[in-house]
């Protein structure tokens, strides 16, 4: 989900972009003249076609069966009237903002013709103009390899297209021709290919998916539909995405070719539930002033642990959100459920890691349990409800970090305290018996009582002290003691609220009532922030030729803010689907891809990311010591001498490869140690072997002696000891 939701991100900003570059275009550049420029090498001998036109079906009909993503495009010209309406348009249609934009603009249209060999940049902008204005489809095939194909509806603008996209390629070296139905098709040297036909520009990643492409569009009979476009209500659509995840889940099984790591595939597929999703789809139109976005999974079956993490569908009631501050930047409110996610986690980690390596994780587990006085499980994950919010307020300066904070829920606050003090306690020792290594201000986690409210919070940090305290039913984190307090305040007597945040009110009356989770951004306080980055940097600017942008032209910002309007996204549970909409000036509410799933990841994966780096670091001590076995049944048939390479072990059988590579390092295989020649069995205390700088992220490394016992070293004490050595 967290991939899914990212590349929806990715997909849906792309597509806005384009509307937006486009349409502001319309009004700012004349329309390009150019002359056609011959192709380097001799063309084919082939009469041009007679000007035809595509059936007027979904261009989606052009493409073979078999997509795993379809992304389609509406293009700028349909999208025109509605563009000019919504405050995006209101924005960028503004005589300065277009002038301001123009450099970067040119700036774009030069990489471009760098990238596609143009004769001129007007050539490439040209063809941009086109593709952000036309009517466009991608699909993408996985088979043996990747395959991607491209149709792009050019109308009357076909015979330019031509001779455009022939000039595009002029000063490649490696162009040649082939006709297919008699269509000329251009193909480049890398395999990829594009050609125009009848009024569908075609690109295609090879030979194979051009012609089945082709054979779709010549046909006389309008072809049939090959994927089901969303059926989600998004206003005017800007455009469309599906993921057959089914059958993306199915190339990836097919790819993993190992039994056993197929076997662990299907086991962690299955405990998730993913198995049981068929599309993942993603919609966006304009719709008045904002854009509507939607995101839908479908196809789950009820308990599905996607399903268990928002809490099973309980709705999201007002009591959660009125925690929330009324002038706040951001916000996000979910239900979850912080021991489902636990419970997967743990349960994904020994299906994907074998009953071994899980058994280090438990034992490293246990081992941070012990020295921290705290069960993780059953004193803090069960001590949690179901609610989790997230919130930042701006602050003083539009740079500055602001009052952010996260409120949890409990169910049984005592117990949640108890184990929060333990841990405390446990990082104040790691904290003491770090600072000889540190310079500068000493950190440590201090104390203080504020009113009725212990408050603890982490002194000798520059710029913000984050701080902890519960008080009533709840949990509270914030980035400084101030925040904190602010957070308390809010939740005792909160004088105002989201809920009286008209734009809030405005936008979420748009969509759905229950729901598991929402999402806010106020736009207007987040272009404060891109205003202040853009006038930091433009002074760094001022005289450069080649400078993306004129400080100068930049339209004021109360010009920009007032047009814009807080966003609402929300998540909720549709009998098999799990669906997100939202409603924004901009398209995007940011916040919403960092969802719930954010909240439950900064609680668990600090302790278990510990709790793994120390498995690993087991692992690798035993890598070690199987290294300096085999070295010492080595020097049995060699005069006690030890191999002058580890490779040697290899090619003597008496190691596996597999033993030289650190689970910790970076890289994915190959010899992670370092391995000091010239020894042998009567350099019992010296430095055999030891980890490779970077394997190991806390400060120090494992090191094997010539007697065959590994030590865990700090990186000082190791460079001391091995500095002696030399």
């Amino acid at each position: 989900m967290k991939h899914l939701k990212w590349i929806a991100a990715i997909v849906l900003a792309a597509v806005i972009a384009a509307s937006a570059w486009y349409l502001t275009s319309q009004r700012s550049e004349k329309p390009v003249s150019v002359t056609p420029v011959p192709v380097a090498k001799p063309p084919v001998a082939i009469t041009p076609p007679t000007e035809q036109h595509a059936a007027a079906v979904d261009l989606t009909r052009f493409f073979p069966t078999g997509a795993v993503v379809v992304v389609h495009y509406t293009g700028g010209e349909a999208l025109k009237p509605a563009f000019d309406q919504s405050a995006l348009g209101q924005i960028f249609n503004d005589p300065q903002m277009r002038e301001f934009l123009r450099k970067p603009k040119q700036a774009f249209y030069k990489g471009i013709a760098m990238a596609t060999n143009a004769p001129r940049p007007e050539v490439a902008r040209q063809i941009c103009r086109w593709f952000a204005g036309k009517e466009s489809t991608v699909a993408v095939y996985v088979q043996d390899k990747p395959q991607v194909a491209v149709c792009v509806r050019l109308g009357a603008d076909a015979s330019k297209a031509r001779a455009l996209c022939d000039g595009a390629l002029t000063n490649e070296s490696s162009v040649s021709k082939r006709t297919f139905q008699g269509n000329e098709i251009t193909v480049v040297g890398t395999g990829q290919q594009q050609t125009v036909a009848k009024d569908i520009f075609v690109f295609a990643s090879d030979g194979r998916m051009m012609d089945a492409v082709l054979e779709r569009i010549d046909a006389d009979a309008a072809p049939t539909e090959t994927v089901t476009p969303p059926a989600l209500e998004v206003g005017q659509g800007i455009g469309w995405a599906v993921v057959d995840v089914s059958q993306a889940l199915r190339k990836g099984r097919a790819s993993v070719k190992e039994p056993a790591a197929a076997a662990r595939f299907d086991a962690v597929v299955k405990e998730l539930g993913v198995e049981q999703i068929q599309r993942f789809e993603l919609a966006a139109g304009f719709d008045g002033a904002g854009i509507r976005t939607a995101v839908r999974v479908s196809g789950l079956a009820p308990g599905n642990r996607l399903f268990a993490l928002y809490g099973n569908g309980t709705p999201l009631d007002d009591a959660a959100l009125k925690l929330i501050p009324r002038d706040v930047t951001t916000a996000s409110a979910a239900r979850i459920d912080l021991a489902a996610a636990w419970d997967t986690v743990m349960r994904v980690i020994e299906l994907a890691a074998g009953p071994k390596d899980f058994q280090q994780v438990q034992d490293a587990l246990a081992t941070f349990e012990k020295e921290s006085q705290v069960r993780l499980k059953e004193d803090l994950v069960d001590a949690v409800g179901d609610v989790a919010i997230f919130y930042n307020k701006a602050g003083p300066m539009p740079m500055a970090g602001g009052e952010m904070a996260v409120v949890l829920g409990l169910k049984e606050p005592q117990k949640f305290s108890e184990g929060v003090g333990h841990l405390l306690d446990y990082a104040n020792k790691k904290l003491a018996a770090n600072q000889s290594t540190r310079q500068g201000m000493p950190m440590s986690i201090q104390h203080s009582r504020v009113g009725d409210v212990d408050v603890s919070y982490l002194g000798g940090m520059p710029m913000f002290s984050p701080s902890f305290a519960v008080k009533g039913q709840h949990a509270f984190v914030a980035i400084s003691p101030v925040a904190l307090n602010g957070a308390i305040a809010q939740s005792e007597q909160p004088q105002s609220s989201l809920l009286d945040n008209a734009d809030y009110q405005s936008a979420r009356a748009k969509l759905p009532g229950k729901v598991v989770a929402v999402t806010y951004e106020d736009t207007r306080q987040l272009a404060a922030g891109v205003y202040a980055m853009i006038t930091m940097v433009g002074p760094m600017l001022a005289g450069r030729g080649d400078a993306p942008f004129d400080l100068a032209l930049l339209p004021p910002l109360a010009k920009v803010q007032e047009k814009l309007f807080g966003g609402v996204g929300v998540v909720s549970i549709d009998g098999g689907d799990l669906v997100g909409r939202q409603y924004s000036a901009v398209g995007l509410n940011l916040t919403s891809f960092a969802g719930s799933s954010g909240f439950m990841a900064a609680l668990a994966l600090p302790a278990f990311n510990q709790a793994r780096e120390k498995a690993r670091i087991a692992n690798c001590a035993s890598n070690l010591k199987q290294i300096g076995l085999a070295c010492l049944l080595y020097s049995n048939a060699h005069s006690n001498k030890f191999p002058e390479s580890l490779d040697e072990l290899i090619s003597n059988q008496l190691l596996s490869s597999n033993v030289l590579h650190c689970p910790s390092a970076p890289n994915a295989r190959g010899v992670s140690y370092v391995y000091i020649r010239g020894l042998t069995v009567n350099d019992a205390n010296k430095i055999l072997a030891y980890d490779t700088d970077g394997n190991h992220r806390n400060g120090g490394k494992n090191v094997l002696f010539c007697d065959g016992h590994v030590a865990w070293m700090a990186d000082r004490e190791f460079r001391f000891l091995l500095q002696k050595q030399m």
